[in-house]
């Protein structure tokens, strides 16, 4: 698992990805300090993986998280979840990168 200094960086370094300005001072906005989350893989034999949750959007007890495997076949590391869930939830949510994650909810 990603230290918390990595995650930072790795943070950064998505969030500089985004082109649309509008969108990046949204995201920038719902950021929190990342906080280290177990989540179960519930589509396997439920598998525990480690998480990062790194901001709150604030709607519906909706959270972004990080995890270095990802979701799926895709293998998507950048998801919605539900703060209280302990598990991954649909596939439809989660992203290949922040940009793309926050693109969708903005948009």
């Amino acid at each position: 698992m990603k230290s918390r200094s990595e995650i930072n960086h790795l943070i950064a370094s998505e969030l500089g990805a985004i082109e649309n300005s509008e969108i990046l001072k949204q995201a920038a906005n719902l950021m929190t300090e990342p906080m280290k989350k177990s989540l179960e893989w519930e589509y396997g034999d439920n598998e525990i993986f480690d998480s990062w949750f790194i901001a709150d959007l604030g709607e519906r007890d909706v959270w972004v998280t990080y995890c270095e495997g990802g979701h799926g076949a895709l293998g998507y590391p950048w998801g919605l979840v539900f703060k209280d869930s302990t598990q991954f939830g649909m596939d439809c949510g989660w992203y290949a990168s922040l940009s793309e994650l926050f693109a969708e909810w903005f948009g």
